[in-house]
Parts: structure tokens; sequence; C-alpha cells
């Protein structure tokens, strides 16, 4: 699952780089820039969970919070290298350049970069943990009745017996990428257009802020590993954060 999000979400970012424009297919282009852009969400979903499941369940117990917020900074990095990116290519080429074609170029990078992904996921083999978590589900099946362990196992079942639980994970979900996103991708737009920063110095000045995030992370996970996961989600250093320790509670 893990290499099939990773191979959705470099394609979909992909191709957001080859769409053609309004100019060319009219209201396609948004619908299809839509589209996209859900691919996007839904492996990101994917992606995010099962890689924090996968360094969760390879890290030692007592270091599992410090080795999971890796992820989270390894995110913010890559946002803030993006805007790099961005405000690199606002300064070489121009703005109307940037607008007319520049634009695409960033996207077409996740091409190469979904591939070298796939390729180093490839070379990993499952968790000792997950391993044995599969063959203890696989002794269980054969001896319980097919019905009762299609049930036990089964989508419906799970919803049924855990929907509070999973309630409130969307709802801190839907908390922390609401702060998350409003910094890594409104900030730039809300500054340009709102507080009249030009659209390089609007992108310029979120990196600093993102680079001091992603030093920051680690910092709150080993935190956790020192007082727990509870007290350092709810003392508020990286609201972000919280969402990395979910699996490993």
């Amino acid at each position: 699952m893990l290499a099939t999000t990773l191979l959705l979400m470099a394609a979909s970012t992909f191709a957001v780089g080859l769409l053609p424009g309004y100019a060319q297919i009219g209201i396609w282009a948004a619908a299809l820039l839509v589209i996209l852009k859900l691919v996007q969400g839904f492996s990101t979903g994917g992606e995010y969970a099962g890689a924090t499941t996968f360094v969760s369940e390879y890290a030692p117990d007592k270091r599992r919070g410090f080795f999971a917020s890796f992820l989270d900074m390894g995110s913010y990095i890559g946002f803030a290298l993006g805007a790099a990116l961005v405000s690199i290519l606002q300064l070489t080429i121009g703005q109307s350049a940037m607008e007319d074609w520049g634009w695409r170029l960033p996207f077409l990078i996740a091409g190469p970069l979904g591939v070298i992904a796939v390729y180093f996921r490839s070379k990993i083999e499952e968790s000792p943990q997950f391993q044995a978590t599969l063959d203890a589900q696989e002794a269980l099946a054969a001896d319980a009745a097919a019905g009762d362990a299609a049930v036990a196992k089964g989508p419906i079942g799970i919803v049924k017996a855990y929907w509070r639980q999973i309630i409130l994970a969307m709802i801190l979900a839907a908390a922390a990428n609401t702060v998350g996103y409003m910094l890594t991708s409104y900030m730039p737009t809300y500054l340009t257009e709102s507080k009249g920063y030009d659209p390089v110095h609007g992108t310029l000045l979120t990196i600093p802020v993102l680079v001091v995030m992603s030093v920051c992370i680690p910092l709150t996970g080993k935190l956790s590993d020192r007082i727990g996961r509870r007290p350092s989600c709810g003392s508020g250093p990286s609201a972000r954060s919280c969402s990395l320790f979910r699996p490993s509670c």
C-alpha cells in the first residue's frame, strides 16, 4: 500500500504539470485539476499513515517518537525546498514566464522523485512486528469460522467497533492539517494578496519559518519519548506533530 500511494502521489503531481490550460480545453482544465488534487489528497492520507506505521514498527520503543518525528520534519523540509525552488524560478525566469510555463517545472520533478521513492521502498522488507501480526491473524483466521473472520476483519466491522475513535481521529487530523496547510500552502498567497508583498518575497518569507519548524519537530518527538505521548501533544509545542504519535500511543 505504501508503494501504491507513493506512485499515486508522484503520478498525480506529475500529471498536474502536463495539464492543458483553460484556453485549450476550457472548463475541463479546472475539472481535471480538481480530480488530480483529490488523488493527491487520498494518496497523502495512505502514504503518510503507512510511512508513520512503518517507521514506528521498526523504531525502538524508547525512541519511537523521535524516529517517527523525522517523517513530519521531512514534510516541512520538503515544503521549504519547494518554496525555495519556486523562488529561484521566479528570480531567474521572471514572473511572467513563471505564470506562463515555469509553474509546471516543480510538478514535473515529482515524476523521477516518485520512481526513486518506490525503488527504495522495494528494497526494504516488512518490519518483524508487522510480520508477526500477520502470522497471528492467519492463525486466528484458520481457527475461526469463515463468516466470523470476515466480519471481524472487514471494514464494516471495524467501523462499527471503533466508530468513536475514527471520528475523533478525523477531527484531530482535520484540525492539525488546517493549521499546517495555512502555513505551507496558503501563507504565500495571503502575504501577496492581502499584505501587499510581491510574489517572490511572499514565498521567501515562509522558508525560514518552515526550517525552524523542521528543526523543532524532532525535539518534540524526543520530548514525547521522555514524558509520554499524551502530555507532549497536550502541551502544544507542535500542533502538527500530534498526528505523528497516534499509531504508537
